[in-house]
């Protein structure tokens, strides 16, 4: 299981704060030098975000132990959708965000949201990052998307917006 890095800290208790209060933002553009944890800080917030009793005493990080984080763990989770480009690719293909909008059009599977996580987000693109930007912009219920990018001036300015 990831864990937190101390950087990380201040960022994951802003976060927190911002989904007890449930004013936590539809999408997230988490940016930074490469190899700064930032993949790892995405997928400890897909879990947490799609973990039904997460652990308030433990900085509020993921129980481990729903069926919800069973999933997650096992990589199956029905709610989750991580994009990354194809092995041995460099780009998002574009009929795999084409797939992501209309899976993420549905209603949850087995939490009470459904995220994406797109890592690294300048992957995509004009195609799939156009492909993308309706549901970026009108996400359909409770819907979360975590982009992580290492150089957000390759995106385009509509997704960094």
């Amino acid at each position: 299981m990831d864990k937190l890095l101390p950087w990380q800290q201040p960022h994951w208790s802003a976060l927190q704060q911002r989904i007890m209060q449930q004013r936590i933002p539809h999408a997230l553009l988490l940016h930074g030098p490469q190899g700064s944890g930032k993949g790892a800080f995405a997928r400890l917030l897909s879990q947490r975000l799609l973990c039904s009793q997460p652990t308030e005493s433990s900085g509020g990080l993921a129980c481990g132990n729903c069926p919800s984080c069973k999933l997650f763990q096992a990589g199956t989770h029905p709610d989750y959708y991580p994009l990354v480009p194809d092995e041995g690719k460099y780009v998002l293909a574009v009929e795999r965000v084409r797939e992501m909008v209309v899976q993420f059009a549905f209603t949850p599977q087995c939490s009470g949201r459904k995220v994406v996580s797109i890592n690294p987000a300048e992957s995509m693109n004009n195609h799939s990052a156009n492909s993308l930007l309706k549901t970026l912009e009108e996400p359909p219920g409770e819907a979360g998307m975590i982009l992580v990018s290492h150089t957000p001036a390759r995106l385009l300015a509509t997704i960094r917006s």
